[in-house]
């Protein structure tokens, strides 16, 4: 199972070394926080603080941290394997006209998410600032094999 599907939220759980199981479910759904933060260490998949979150609003936006912090995690691993495609094809790292697109889409996806252009921008260069760092560092790696 890949996904596992709830009633507010998904978990993709593909690279997830702890999967959803009934046990995770039943804590999840019978904790009693009181409000305030929570802090799900180790929990595998975050299911039991995406169920918490549910319940408690002011827990909500550091379970939507962590789901952003592994969809990075998840991309930078993506781009690990680009970086290592591009250095044994001798392709370049930078390719303009892809990112040019890719600026172009987001943001257009971003303004129908009513998120702030300037904003977004900030954000989508930092991330691509990052993957080209990752990108050379694996082309440096190579050529002192």
């Amino acid at each position: 199972m890949n996904e596992f599907r709830f009633k507010q939220f998904s978990i993709k759980q593909n690279l997830c070394a702890m999967k959803v199981g009934t046990d995770g479910v039943l804590l999840g759904a019978w904790s009693k926080i009181p409000s305030g933060n929570v802090l799900d260490v180790g929990s595998g998949s975050g299911l039991i603080s995406l169920m918490i979150a549910q319940r408690n609003l002011n827990c909500e936006i550091d379970a939507i941290d962590i789901e952003l912090l592994q969809i990075l995690a998840k991309r930078m691993g993506v781009i690990d394997k680009i970086g290592h495609y591009k250095n044994d094809n001798d392709i370049t790292i930078l390719q303009m006209k892809r990112w040019a697109g890719i600026i172009e889409d987001r943001l257009s996806i971003g303004s129908q998410l009513e998120l702030n252009k300037e904003f977004l921008n900030r954000i989508l260069n930092i991330i691509h600032k990052e993957s080209m760092q990752r990108q050379s560092d694996i082309f440096k790696n190579k050529k002192k094999d």
